[in-house]
C-alpha cells in the first residue's frame, strides 16, 4: 500500500511508477486522480484504491497487505487502519518498517502484524510481531528456526517457482509468492492470521 499526494490509499506496489505504468515519477508525488489516468501494465485498469480491492474480495480469502515506507508517517498507518474498518474478511499487515510495526502494534485495531526482514536479526528490539517475514535466501536459518520452535509464524517471501516453495517448506510455516500458482493442497494450512489474538510473541 502507498499513499497519494492527496493522502489516498492505493494498491500499488513500486514507489516509482515507471515499471507498471510506463509514467514518471513516483505515487507519492502524484494526486488520485492522476494517478486514476494511468493505466496498468497497458490494460484498461486503473491504480485501484485498497477500499476498492476491498469490495472485489470481500472476504472470500485472507489478505496480506504491506504497507511500504513513506515519508509521511504515521499517515498511511492510519489511513489503512481506517480502510480495514469494519471489514469483516481476514486481514493480516505486514512491513519492513520497525516504526510500523510497533504503531499499529500500539493500536486497537484487530489486524495481526508482521515484520518482514531480509537478512540478519529476525525482530528489532522492543518489536513484538504476530509473524515475521522471512527472505528466502536467507533460509534455512537457526533464527528461524528457533522463533519456529518458541512458537512464532514464519513465512519466506517472495518464492518464485514450486521447486522453491519445496525446498522452504521444510524452514517455514507458508510463503508469498508470484510468477507461478501454487498446486491445490500444496500449501500448509496455516493462512495470514485474521486478529491479534493469534499473535505469538
Amino acid at each position: 500500500m502507498r499513499l497519494t499526494r492527496d493522502r489516498e490509499v492505493v494498491v500499488f506496489h513500486d514507489r516509482a511508477l515507471r515499471r507498471v505504468t510506463g509514467a514518471a515519477g513516483r505515487v507519492e508525488d502524484r494526486t488520485l486522480a492522476e494517478l486514476r489516468a494511468l493505466r496498468l501494465l497497458g490494460s484498461r485498469e486503473p491504480v485501484p484504491l485498497l477500499r476498492e480491492v476491498l469490495d472485489v474480495v470481500q472476504g472470500r480469502v485472507p489478505l496480506l497487505v504491506e504497507l511500504k515506507p513513506t515519508l509521511i508517517w504515521p499517515a498511511l498507518e492510519r489511513a489503512v487502519t481506517r480502510a480495514l474498518d469494519g471489514y469483516a474478511g481476514e486481514v493480516a499487515i505486514q512491513s519492513f518498517k520497525r516504526r510500523t510495526v510497533l504503531a499499529l502494534g500500539r493500536s486497537d485495531a484487530p489486524h495481526a502484524v508482521g515484520h518482514l526482514v531480509r537478512r540478519g536479526p529476525l525482530t528489532a528490539a522492543g518489536v513484538r510481531a504476530a509473524f515475521l517475514g522471512c527472505h528466502v535466501d536467507a533460509l534455512p536459518s537457526r533464527g528461524v528456526r528457533r522463533r519456529r520452535e518458541a512458537g512464532a509464524i514464519v513465512l519466506a517471501w517472495t518464492v518464485r517457482s514450486p521447486s522453491e516453495a519445496a525446498r522452504v517448506l521444510r524452514y517455514v510455516d507458508n510463503y508469498i509468492f508470484e510468477d507461478f500458482v501454487p498446486a491445490s493442497g500444496s500449501l500448509h494450512g496455516v493462512s495470514a492470521p485474521g486478529s491479534a489474538a493469534g499473535a505469538s510473541p
